[in-house]
Protein backbone atom coordinates (compact mmCIF):
# COMPACT_ATOMS: atom_id res chain seq x y z
CA UNK A 1 0.00 0.00 0.00
CA UNK A 2 3.00 2.35 0.35
CA UNK A 3 4.23 1.94 -3.22
CA UNK A 4 3.72 4.94 -5.51
CA UNK A 5 1.27 4.46 -8.36
CA UNK A 6 2.74 2.32 -11.14
CA UNK A 7 3.03 3.23 -14.79
CA UNK A 8 -0.01 1.42 -16.16
CA UNK A 9 0.13 1.01 -19.95
CA UNK A 10 -2.99 1.09 -22.15
CA UNK A 11 -1.70 -1.86 -24.22
CA UNK A 12 -2.00 -4.11 -21.14
CA UNK A 13 -5.78 -3.98 -21.57
CA UNK A 14 -5.52 -6.49 -24.42
CA UNK A 15 -4.15 -9.09 -21.96
CA UNK A 16 -6.48 -8.59 -18.99
CA UNK A 17 -8.80 -11.38 -17.93
CA UNK A 18 -8.86 -14.91 -16.57
CA UNK A 19 -6.51 -17.66 -17.72
CA UNK A 20 -6.86 -21.39 -17.00
CA UNK A 21 -3.76 -23.42 -16.18
CA UNK A 22 -4.17 -27.00 -17.45
CA UNK A 23 -2.10 -30.00 -16.42
CA UNK A 24 -2.58 -33.56 -17.65
CA UNK A 25 -5.75 -32.59 -19.49
CA UNK A 26 -7.46 -30.91 -16.51
CA UNK A 27 -7.68 -27.29 -15.42
CA UNK A 28 -5.83 -27.08 -12.10
CA UNK A 29 -6.10 -23.34 -11.51
CA UNK A 30 -7.50 -20.12 -12.92
CA UNK A 31 -5.46 -16.94 -12.61
CA UNK A 32 -6.53 -13.35 -13.23
CA UNK A 33 -4.36 -10.92 -15.16
CA UNK A 34 -5.25 -7.51 -13.74
CA UNK A 35 -4.00 -4.03 -12.94
CA UNK A 36 -3.87 -2.74 -9.37
CA UNK A 37 -2.56 0.72 -8.42
CA UNK A 38 -1.02 1.03 -11.88
CA UNK A 39 0.89 -2.27 -11.64
CA UNK A 40 0.31 -5.35 -13.80
CA UNK A 41 -0.38 -8.58 -11.87
CA UNK A 42 -0.67 -12.24 -12.81
CA UNK A 43 -2.66 -13.56 -9.88
CA UNK A 44 -0.79 -12.46 -6.76
CA UNK A 45 2.51 -12.00 -8.62
CA UNK A 46 3.45 -8.48 -9.67
CA UNK A 47 4.99 -8.06 -13.10
CA UNK A 48 8.29 -6.25 -12.64
CA UNK A 49 9.59 -6.06 -16.19
CA UNK A 50 8.25 -6.06 -19.72
CA UNK A 51 11.28 -7.28 -21.63
CA UNK A 52 9.61 -6.77 -24.97
CA UNK A 53 5.98 -6.18 -25.84
CA UNK A 54 4.05 -9.18 -24.50
CA UNK A 55 6.99 -10.87 -22.72
CA UNK A 56 6.96 -10.16 -19.00
CA UNK A 57 8.97 -11.22 -15.97
CA UNK A 58 7.29 -11.53 -12.60
CA UNK A 59 8.56 -10.71 -9.13
CA UNK A 60 9.64 -14.35 -8.62
CA UNK A 61 11.69 -14.36 -11.86
CA UNK A 62 9.27 -16.48 -13.89
CA UNK A 63 8.33 -15.56 -17.47
CA UNK A 64 4.83 -14.74 -18.68
CA UNK A 65 4.75 -14.84 -22.48
CA UNK A 66 1.66 -13.34 -24.09
CA UNK A 67 3.20 -12.69 -27.52
CA UNK A 68 1.76 -15.55 -29.55
CA UNK A 69 -1.50 -17.39 -30.01
CA UNK A 70 -0.57 -19.71 -27.13
CA UNK A 71 0.19 -17.73 -23.95
CA UNK A 72 2.50 -19.40 -21.43
CA UNK A 73 3.54 -19.00 -17.80
CA UNK A 74 6.61 -20.90 -16.54
CA UNK A 75 6.58 -22.50 -19.99
CA UNK A 76 3.14 -23.99 -19.24
CA UNK A 77 0.39 -23.27 -21.78
CA UNK A 78 -2.45 -21.06 -20.63
CA UNK A 79 -6.02 -21.01 -21.88
CA UNK A 80 -7.67 -17.61 -21.97
CA UNK A 81 -11.29 -17.66 -20.84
Amino acid sequence: PYDPKGSEKPEWNAYLGDYDIPQWGKVVDTVKLHVDNGYFYFGKHRVVDEFTRGLFFLSDGEALDLRGQQPTFRNISLIRK
